[in-house]
């Protein structure tokens, strides 16, 4: 029997009985509900903390450009690449 004392009516008793095994389960499944939740809440607050930090490097980047050497050398090796491409594969082809 649960948490009470008998009240010596077998019928009673099996109703006490079947109310306790009822609110344990209950209780189970509301600690598991909050385990759940409190799991869901950690993936939130981790997926949030990354984009703090991504706001907070493009934040950095607008502050700080990339020195114009450094844009007109991506821009020329993107030249040079577009260019050896094609380059490349005639040579391959003949």
């Amino acid at each position: 029997m649960g948490g009470y004392a008998s009240t010596g009516n077998p019928g009673v008793d099996k109703n006490f009985d079947i109310v306790d095994r009822r609110f344990e389960q209950i209780k189970k499944e509301l600690e598991q509900m909050r385990e759940t939740q409190a799991s869901s809440i950690q993936a939130h607050l981790e997926r949030a903390r990354q984009l703090q930090l991504l706001e907070q490097r493009v934040v950095y980047l607008e502050a700080y450009p990339v020195p114009q050497y450094r844009q007109n050398w991506v821009k020329s090796s993107q030249r040079s690449s577009a260019t050896a491409a094609p380059a490349s594969f005639s040579q391959e082809k003949s």
